[in-house]
């Protein structure tokens, strides 16, 4: 069940270092982005 838990965690951490990297070189996929970010405060 940890395991599980931490697998969570990581994968979440993984989303948000994406979404930095995706903000910090500013990539053309703003629409692609925003949508992904609405759909992340949905959860």
């Amino acid at each position: 069940m940890k395991i599980c838990f931490y697998y969570l965690e990581f994968i979440l951490f993984l989303r948000y270092v994406e979404l930095f990297f995706r903000i910090l070189f500013q990539n053309p996929g703003i629409g692609k982005r925003s949508f992904r970010y609405r759909v992340e405060i949905g959860k």
